[in-house]
């Protein structure tokens, strides 16, 4: 197998999710002598965590399409808000753990708790803790 394009764009979690959904429909229509043993392992795994992190059935491409833009207020690059979408922290002290050189990009502690509240609005609070490792 070759990789022909290495990034053609960043998907969130849900996006994963979904992608493996449509992977695992189409193993289950195989016979069961066709189908990989591996595969379903690490589909059945890969789903079970990602089921556990992400909201309850909300209409996400449309939220996803609502609320990217309004990053722009706070000049994140592409990652950051990736990594804010799918983690969704709900502290400043997270979300500077997060963005770099926030200090710097987001002055004032006003701003970095308007991006908190407005998360915390659209995206409800997150089903687990985040766990950052040393």
């Amino acid at each position: 197998m070759e990789v022909l394009n290495k990034q053609i764009t960043f998907l969130t979690n849900y996006e994963v999710l979904d992608l493996l959904n449509k992977v695992k429909k189409e193993e289950d229509k195989k016979s069961k002598n066709d189908r990989s043993k591996h595969l379903s392992t690490i589909l059945y795994e890969v789903c079970l965590d990602l089921c556990g992190s992400q909201m309850s059935c909300l209409a996400m491409t449309s939220l996803l399409a609502f609320f990217c833009p309004g990053y722009d207020l706070f000049q994140l690059t592409a990652a950051e808000t990736l990594q804010l979408i799918n983690l969704r922290p709900s502290t400043t002290t997270e979300i500077q753990l997060l963005i770099e050189e926030s200090e710097e990009r987001i002055k004032t502690e006003e701003k970095l708790e308007s991006l908190v509240n407005s998360k915390a609005h659209h995206w409800g609070r997150p089903k687990r803790r985040i766990t950052f490792i040393n």
